[in-house]
């Protein structure tokens, strides 16, 4: 049996995309804050649903669609406001 090297968060899942690592690297990270939450995240809604963000390169591919569960960048605005 083999032991983790480091201790991995519960909620760790899947690593993060280039995209949202790109802007976390450029804006920062708010931890308490989630991307599904802020007025720059965008669902869309037709035969499936994806979502993006409006802050960053847009493809019509796969590539660069959003999770609303990702940390939000630096650049996050309160929807609610």
């Amino acid at each position: 049996m083999q032991e983790a090297l480091f201790e991995m968060p519960e909620a760790a899942g899947a690593p993060l995309s280039r995209a949202i690592s790109e802007m976390h690297l450029a804006y920062g990270v708010k931890v308490d804050r989630r991307c599904g939450d802020c007025m720059y995240f965008i669902r869309y809604h037709q035969s499936t649903r994806w979502a993006k963000c409006s802050r960053t390169r847009q493809t019509g591919g796969s590539v660069t669609e959003w999770r609303a569960h990702w940390s939000a960048c630096g650049l996050f605005r309160d929807q609610r406001v």
